[in-house]
């Protein structure tokens, strides 16, 4: 039972997070990311190079593309959500 609690909590902390939700965007807009490293970053350190990738190309192309699915050619940009069930399960048991 506690195992299944875990699990269950991690699964729900991983589907909620913004991360989770742009995964496709980050996927399809690879190329992008890459081409925008390679013109805005061009000739930094290491560690300078990886903050410009992250802070001018892919924070930017993610959320054009998380607004605009189109911009990378994404499928879909957040998990699918299941509808809550309209009534509770009856409890077993008797009078």
């Amino acid at each position: 039972m506690q195992k299944r609690t875990v699990a269950l909590a991690i699964a729900v902390l991983t589907l909620s997070s913004p991360i989770a939700w742009a995964a496709p965007c980050a996927t399809a807009c690879k190329d992008e990311i890459q081409s925008c490293v390679n013109q805005e970053c061009q000739g930094l350190k290491p560690h300078a190079r990886m903050r410009c990738k992250r802070a001018k190309c892919s924070k930017r192309i993610v959320a054009d593309c998380l607004n605009d699915l189109s911009v990378c050619g994404a499928t879909s940009a957040r998990p699918v959500s299941h509808p809550a069930p309209t009534h509770p399960a009856p409890t077993p048991g008797g009078w």
